[in-house]
């Protein structure tokens, strides 16, 4: 079984998303940039082209662009949750 790893995002944190073949990953850093702090996968198994993060209210939500199946074409899906 596949574990998608988590972590926290503090304000003054640096954070990056990047999306792959494989699915989309995140990296935290604080405002140094010496250390990083993997997260993921996020959508598994499905190709992600552009991402975004929404951290509003306190609720926090990862956007992703995504193509899984030609005949059905791109499609835009997100993940809520308490954590990145």
């Amino acid at each position: 079984m596949l574990v998608t790893r988590q972590f926290s995002v503090k304000d003054d944190d640096v954070l990056l998303l990047v999306g792959t073949m494989k699915g989309a990953f995140l990296f935290r850093s604080n405002r140094s940039r010496a250390r990083w702090e993997m997260g993921g996968p996020h959508f598994p198994g499905t190709v992600a082209y552009s991402l975004a993060y929404a951290d509003r209210a306190g609720r926090h939500r990862l956007w992703a662009g995504t193509w899984r199946q030609p005949s059905k074409g791109p499609r835009l899906v997100s993940k809520k949750k308490g954590r990145p």
